[in-house]
């Protein structure tokens, strides 16, 4: 029994050093070719590629950014750019946000490993808000030195007279002296003729003001608003308007892809006259444009005895027409 019981111990302690063995070496390799196994999992990747916009035009300076490996990138003049190297699996996922001026911003997810990507952006309408500025001041009214009114067109059309000119009577120190159908000519501040200047799209209209006769001829359509300047101010226009400035601006292209037309016919029952107007605005994705014309005219002054005061008349044709190509 006793040499049974020693046989069994030494069997015993020589598989339990065995197993150690085997678990020596196990561990003894594992410390070897561990650090081998995670320098071939990790390894230096880039995330490069193009940007362009949907006509296939490189964008420069656009800019580039993950929130995730904390890193930007500003596209070339080729609209190439490259993001990194970063340290990571072949198989990461990196989101980048790429936002540039006049484009909408958009978000791009892509492995690290991925080829050269092609990304394009959609343009984007850049609207204004309006911008109110507000000062304090402790000269008065009464000796400031810049006094400019502007009257909207859709106040002009809500007044009674019979044109968009003769409405601006109704403007405190604005006064018409008519010379006929259809002939005005506005007195600011008891000043008329070369006195007063007249502008239309930034460039000064004389319409012979230095005749009783005539008067300002402008289109009924395609004006946004009038200013009315008086004062000082109103010198900058020349050194002969210092009765007053007409300055007519014109209507800001459409905003939105679309088209707007317009149509005005009006009737003058006591001078037989008419007045018609067109005016067309478009915009796409290159371009935009806006035309308008029109016929104003007035029948010959009848007198109470019944005869007709001979060219007395009043006709005006107007057009004009502005095209714009956006890049």
């Amino acid at each position: 029994m006793n040499l049974q019981q020693c046989s069994e111990g030494k069997n015993s302690n020589s598989a339990i050093t065995v197993f150690s063995l085997l678990v020596s070496a196990f561990l003894m390799c594992l410390s070897i070719f561990s650090p081998l196994t995670l320098v071939a999992q990790t390894s230096s990747y880039s995330l490069s590629g193009t940007i362009m916009s949907q006509e296939g035009i490189p964008v420069s300076g656009a800019n580039v950014y993950s929130h995730i490996l904390k890193l930007g990138a500003i596209t070339n003049k080729s609209g190439e750019f490259t993001l990194g190297p970063v340290n990571c699996g072949p198989s990461y996922i990196v989101i980048c946000q790429i936002s540039s001026v006049g484009y909408r911003t958009k978000l791009v997810r892509s492995k690290i490993s991925a080829s050269a990507l092609k990304i394009r952006l959609d343009k984007d309408v850049l609207e204004l808000n309006e911008v109110v500025i507000e000062t304090q001041s402790d000269i008065s009214e009464g000796v400031c030195l810049v006094k400019i009114a502007t009257i909207k067109v859709e106040t002009l059309d809500r007044s009674s007279s019979p044109s968009r000119i003769e409405a601006l009577s109704s403007e405190p120190g604005v006064e018409m002296i008519s010379m006929g159908a259809g002939v005005l000519k506005p007195v600011i501040r008891g000043l008329s003729g070369l006195r007063v200047a007249t502008l239309f799209r930034g460039t000064r209209i004389e319409s012979q003001a230095w005749g009783a006769e005539h008067g300002i001829y402008f289109p009924e359509q395609g004006i946004d608003r009038v200013e009315i300047i008086r004062g000082p101010s109103a010198l900058v226009y020349g050194s002969d308007a210092f009765g007053g400035v007409l300055n007519f601006l014109p209507e800001n292209p459409m905003v939105d892809a679309g088209r707007e037309t317009n149509i005005s016919l009006r009737g003058f029952s006591s001078t037989l006259g008419l007045q018609a107007s067109f005016q067309t605005k478009k915009r796409s994705r290159h371009a935009h444009h806006a035309f308008s014309g029109g016929y104003n005219y007035h029948n010959d002054y009848v007198l109470p005895s019944g005869l007709v005061a001979e060219n007395s008349r009043y006709k005006q044709f107007f057009a004009q027409g502005v095209w714009g190509y956006i890049k």
